[in-house]
């Protein structure tokens, strides 16, 4: 797109494409082409952290009503945490403690949960309320963005809260873990 979407599909542009692009360029040296990517991303980053889970992909607006899943979220914020990394421009930094600050208000801090420290579907697009259930694929990208965003910040809150989701990663294999209690994923 003019302002650096990828397209993934006649005029959409999806959030998760453009993660993966980003992580594809910045892997083979391409800063330049992740950065505009990283720029249009910061452009379209909500108030609250997130981001919506798909753009036009000529105009740059939302396309849809929905917004980007936990998971989508935390992965698009490890990328923007990577271009940081890349150009030591303070910018992509602040997009992903954006988006950190988003993800961590999902995370079950329950003790007595059987998903305990890991972090929720984040909230239904449709009632706003949180989902309930917990992804592993999902929680070990955020494990990665709060383990490199705390390392790099001092964030001992985020150090953390990688821990519990390390060990509720840890957990579901275990007897009484999230696979032999409840239906998951």
């Amino acid at each position: 797109s003019p302002d650096g979407l990828v397209q993934q599909q006649g005029d959409w542009s999806y959030i998760y494409s453009n993660s993966m692009s980003m992580g594809g360029l910045l892997d083979n040296g391409k800063v330049a082409e992740a950065r505009k990517i990283a720029d249009a991303m910061v452009q379209r980053q909500l108030a609250d952290g997130g981001w919506y889970t798909d753009y036009n992909y000529y105009t740059g607006a939302q396309k849809g009503p929905n917004r980007a899943g936990i998971g989508d979220v935390a992965f698009q914020a490890m990328q923007q945490f990577k271009v940081y990394k890349a150009t030591g421009d303070a910018k992509y930094l602040n997009s992903a403690k954006k988006a950190a600050s988003y993800v961590k208000k999902y995370q079950i801090l329950n003790p007595g949960d059987p998903i305990h420290g890991a972090v929720s579907g984040g909230p239904d697009y449709k009632t706003g309320n949180q989902h309930m259930w917990a992804a592993t694929e999902h929680n070990s990208w955020i494990l990665s963005l709060f383990y490199y965003l705390g390392k790099e910040t001092n964030d001992y809150e985020l150090l953390a809260r990688a821990k519990l989701i390390a060990d509720w990663l840890v957990r579901p294999e275990e007897k009484g873990g999230i696979w032999h209690t409840k239906e998951g994923y």
